[in-house]
């Protein structure tokens, strides 16, 4: 998944809105591989992919860690919380979740 940097609310404030964030991920396990992260501000992204591609963290483990806002790395929170909310809302556990939420 790639994210440009105007969906960003620290850089859109900071007038850096220029660049991109893109996630690497297993589909199947959600388990986070790699990133690319192009911009002015790419340290304060990359420190905590880093620990997350070591430690095997998942895209759902990503997205329940709380992050400051407004910053740079929130929109790792929000990359994660949208690509595990697609896998909740897709396939058969989609159509779980889809029955137990119109109960």
């Amino acid at each position: 998944i790639r994210w440009d940097l105007d969906r960003m609310d620290r850089a859109i404030c900071e007038n850096e809105d220029l660049g991109f964030v893109k996630l690497l991920f297993s589909k199947k396990s959600t388990r986070l591989h790699g990133a690319t992260v192009v911009c002015s501000r790419a340290g304060e992204i990359m420190q905590e992919l880093a620990v997350a591609i070591a430690s095997e963290t998942s895209i759902k483990q990503l997205a329940l860690v709380m992050h400051a806002y407004p910053t740079f790395s929130f929109a790792l929170q929000e990359m994660a919380g949208d690509i595990y909310m697609e896998k909740l809302t897709t396939g058969c556990v989609g159509c779980l979740v889809a029955a137990f939420k119109t109960k």
